[in-house]
């Protein structure tokens, strides 16, 4: 499993790292704004809904769908991000 790290931090999570970038470099918050923007993230949520129908449940479905959401959710809000949430 690949590590991820950062000088002076030990044991980093994803949000973490996200949030380390953003604050050491102007040039990662534009590419993760441009990442986290809205429009990829329904087309995320579409491609879930429409084109897993057959290999998961609905069920299974709208857990990932909620649970996208979220994440998109703390994303966005590590690189301070608006939402219209």
């Amino acid at each position: 499993m690949p590590k991820t790290g950062w000088e002076g931090h030990q044991q980093l999570n994803h949000f973490q790292l996200v949030e380390q970038l953003v604050n050491h470099s102007i040039y990662y918050k534009g590419t993760l704004t441009a990442l986290l923007d809205e429009e990829n993230e329904q087309r995320i949520l579409n491609l879930i809904t429409n084109e897993f129908t057959i290999l998961l449940s609905e069920n299974r479905r709208t857990l990932i769908v909620q649970y996208l959401k979220y994440r998109f959710m703390i994303l966005r809000s590590l690189i301070k991000m608006p939402t219209n949430d």
